[in-house]
């Protein structure tokens, strides 16, 4: 008599097998979701939309009505003490949602550059949405970025948030504090990142990114209008317009 096979070892059975192991691996991953979403209301914050985080290009987002856009750009903007660069007063504001070792928000740094440089009536605003349940280091950077910014000047942040973004494979509290120094900031930043301030400040941040519907990094809000991705400077000039 020919051998009979195990049943895990012919066509149908290697079938069954991997099928029960997608659909193991969409639980997992359902389950995992499942908890993120519980920690968030059990914080007391608005728990992120189901949607995907990763995503190269950039997407546009339903525009605001006319009425909605200057709440949002309100709502989003933050308080005078938020890092920016360009103009302080300017005719125009973009908002930048970022994640310091997000690769998208990394890829968007060109666009941004280009925006201060090219457009002097622009006011770039930068604030944190540190995505912890996928960069468990995210918060911390965020943190150290505040304290660049609250101890030196625009330019002193600048550097440090380039060197970030150039260094995403480095950032252990060594290198984040190698980064500030080499910045340009003195011994108060080491004070700075174990105090309560700061990390406040991060958590305001994201509070405001949840209530404005952000779910992916990088996020812009072109004076009120929602852009999702790396987007290109064309794109974001195109909205100034």
């Amino acid at each position: 008599m020919p051998e009979v096979k195990p049943w895990y070892k012919r066509t149908w059975g290697v079938v069954i097998l991997i099928v029960a192991a997608l659909i193991l691996l969409g639980a997992g991953l359902f389950a995992r979701q499942i908890v993120v979403f519980y920690g968030q209301i059990k914080a007391g914050n608005k728990p992120p939309d189901f949607t995907v985080r990763r995503f190269s290009g950039a997407q546009l987002a339903l525009p605001p009505t006319t009425e909605n856009r200057d709440e949002v750009k309100s709502q989003v903007a933050g308080d005078e003490g938020e890092p920016y660069g360009g103009a302080v007063s300017g005719t125009h504001q973009i908002v930048e949602f970022l994640d310091f070792d997000c690769p998208y928000s990394k890829s968007a740094l060109p666009s941004v550059h280009d925006i201060l440089r090219l457009r002097p009536d622009v006011k770039v605003i930068i604030r944190d949405f540190p995505l912890t349940d996928i960069h468990p280091d995210a918060e911390a950077e965020a943190i150290a970025a505040r304290c660049v910014w609250r101890q030196g000047n625009a330019s002193v942040y600048w550097k440090y948030h380039d060197l970030l973004f150039a260094n995403q494979e480095k950032h252990d509290a060594d290198s984040l504090k190698q980064f500030a120094y080499q910045a340009g900031v003195d011994s108060r930043y080491d004070s700075c990142v174990g105090a309560k301030p700061a990390a406040a400040l991060v958590q305001r941040s994201v509070l405001d990114a949840i209530n404005a519907g952000v779910s992916v990094t990088p996020t812009f809000f072109v004076d009120g209008i929602k852009v999702e991705g790396a987007a290109d400077t064309q794109t974001l000039i195109k909205l100034l317009e």
